[in-house]
């Protein structure tokens, strides 16, 4: 039975305390603002994951045991409040809701059976309630789908704006030495990519690509400014992938806007192709020279191929929410890293067959939801960034390393998607996002059309004209 630190054991029994006595309080929807609930939520996450990459890579270990703790504790103490205060009806999105507990109670399951470095990895564990509880708070927010979509983007330009300008001012901070990444093309004296308030660059691209998306689509004020630094900040953390995805997204929101799908469609997809086949041939011929043996080119391929083999042998097996930890004595461990480097095969590796299965359904769950949305350019644009990021990143795995800055990414990408069956501000019968002009699909009918096409739009006016004579 293994022995959990006090201060650990103190903060699980506060949290719990608070949870009841907020269960005893009887909370009730009008006394509970849950809008205002998921902002103070998301800014929580958004501060604590950046305090605790600038304090790791200073190397203030206490510190940053104590903001984990602390941060860990007041996001699940919200959470608990949205269960058990929120609004009774939310928005669409419950085949998410499942979905994600699903995943959940799986991870569970093969952390019982493996249960190896649990009581060194507490936060991990209690990560494990982040996903289905951000889904369900979303879920039952009740907030408009402007309301989520401006806090969303407010917080990813606030996180790109920052980095920028702690690299200007502060580059050990944002620089430092504890990155592996080296430029492959140094800019003066600058050497290493840039991190900022994220751990790892790859990560300040994937929220810079969010940031360009969500304040061009909403013409929010200052948007060409906001999207000229995040390109910077992309140039900045030098991520071929985040460019060549950038350039995708632009070639389909080009599509969605115009007429003639169908001829757009026909001419963007070849070159979407070549952009993202390029860029893969890329990073493999810079890792040709590390060929070690037959298996693998790199540690993405060393892990991926392990995860293929250990599922061939036990499909039905999986290593629980610990797989990648040194404690776990998994198959993974040989190959260096912390996690598949594949949102798939993360999931096979966790929980197995069904593992898989329900990660391949949370994907396609969320990739619906912009196809449903195609007239809406944020939708799919923003399903263009997540796909292109998946393959290489276990983008919804939010438990790897607590409460951590990633986690952020994912929760701006659930809020932006489950928008799309949020209700508008905008009174009009077919509500969009502000800022986007609604147009009619080419070869549609308007009801106007209809009645002209019928003579009723000339009855109506010889009507209007003899009771205006009368």
């Amino acid at each position: 039975m293994p022995v959990l630190p006090s201060v650990l054991v103190v903060g699980l029994v506060i949290v719990v305390a608070l949870w009841a006595a907020v269960l005893a309080a009887g909370i009730r929807t009008d006394r509970l603002k849950a809008t205002t609930l998921l902002s103070i939520n998301m800014w929580v996450v958004t501060l604590v994951g950046s305090a605790l990459s600038v304090v790791r890579r200073v190397d203030a270990g206490g510190l940053a045991t104590t903001l984990l703790m602390v941060g860990t504790g007041v996001v699940l103490f919200l959470l608990s409040v949205s269960v058990v205060g929120g609004r009774k009806a939310g928005l669409k999105g419950g085949w998410i809701l499942f979905i994600t507990c699903g995943l959940t109670a799986l991870e569970v399951y093969y952390l019982l059976r493996h249960p190896s470095g649990t009581s060194s990895s507490i936060p991990e564990v209690l990560a494990l309630a982040f996903l289905p509880g951000f889904v369900f708070q979303i879920r039952n927010s009740g907030a408009s789908r402007e309301y989520l979509l401006r806090l969303a983007a407010r917080v990813s330009t606030f996180v790109v704006y920052t980095s920028v300008i702690i690299g200007v001012i502060a580059p050990t901070l944002a620089y430092s030495q504890g990155f592996s990444d080296h430029r492959r093309l140094d800019i003066g004296p600058i050497t290493m990519r840039l991190g900022g308030l994220t751990p790892h660059p790859n990560l300040l691209s994937i929220t810079a690509l969010m940031c360009i998306v969500l304040v061009l689509a909403l013409k929010m004020r200052g948007r060409w400014l906001s999207a000229l630094v995040g390109v910077a900040a992309i140039g900045l953390a030098e991520s071929r992938s985040a460019a060549v995805t950038l350039a995708v997204v632009l070639i389909v929101v080009w599509v969605c806007k115009g007429r003639n799908l169908l001829l757009r469609s026909t001419i963007a997809l070849p070159l979407s192709v070549f952009l993202v086949a390029s860029s893969s041939a890329l990073e493999d011929s810079d890792a040709a020279a590390s060929l070690t043996s037959d298996i693998s080119t790199n540690g993405r391929f060393r892990v991926w191929d392990l995860v293929i083999q250990t599922f061939t042998a036990n499909p039905l097996d999986g290593w629980g929410p610990l797989a990648f930890q040194t404690e776990s004595g998994s198959p993974f461990l040989s190959a260096g890293l912390l996690h598949a480097h594949n949102q798939v095969l993360q999931g096979i590796a966790e929980a197995g067959l069904f593992g898989g299965i329900l990660t391949v359904a949370l994907l396609l769950a969320l990739v619906w939801i912009g196809l449903r949305h195609m007239r809406e350019p944020v939708y799919p644009a923003m399903v263009v960034v997540f796909l292109l990021s998946v393959p290489t990143e276990p983008f919804l795995t939010l438990h790897l390393y607590g409460l951590n800055y990633a986690v952020l990414p994912a929760f701006i990408m659930l809020a932006v998607m489950m928008s799309a069956d949020a209700q508008s501000d905008d009174p009009a019968p077919d509500p969009v996002v502000e800022g986007v002009e609604s147009r009619k699909l080419p070869g549609a009918w308007e009801a106007s059309d209809s009645r002209h096409l019928l003579g009723l739009g000339k009855l109506r006016e010889d009507a209007n004209n003899r009771t205006s004579a009368t």
